[in-house]
C-alpha cells in the first residue's frame, strides 16, 4: 500500500527492486537492489540533482496511480472472479446462498 500511496501523492519514488513493488510502480520509480544502501543513496541523489528525472517520475507516478483507484480495482477483481469462478453446466456463475 505504501507504493500506491506514494504514486497517488505524485512522489518521485526510490524503491527496492522486488516483484511486488516492480509490478505496482512499473516505470514510475527508480528501482534498486534490496539492501544496497549505496544504490539507494545514489538514486536519491540523482532525483535531487536532476529536476527532469524527478519531474518525469512525479508525472508517471500520478499516471500510474490511476490504475489503483477504487473503481479500477473493483473492476479488475470483478473480471478476475467472473473469469475464474466455477461455472454451472448452463454456464452461469454460481451465486452465494446468502447475501454477503
Amino acid at each position: 500500500m505504501a507504493a500506491v500511496e506514494a504514486l497517488q501523492a505524485g512522489a518521485a519514488i526510490v524503491a527496492s527492486d522486488i516483484p511486488a513493488t516492480r509490478e505496482v510502480v512499473a516505470d514510475a520509480a527508480v528501482l534498486v537492489s534490496p539492501g544496497d544502501a549505496a544504490a539507494f543513496a545514489k538514486a536519491i541523489r540523482s532525483i535531487l540533482e536532476d529536476a527532469e528525472l524527478a519531474n518525469g517520475l512525479r508525472l508517471r507516478a500520478k499516471q500510474r496511480a490511476a490504475r489503483f483507484s477504487a473503481n479500477s480495482m473493483i473492476d479488475g477483481y470483478s473480471r478476475l472472479v467472473c473469469r475464474e469462478a466455477p461455472r454451472s453446466p448452463t454456464g452461469a456463475v454460481p451465486r452465494p446462498a446468502t447475501p454477503l
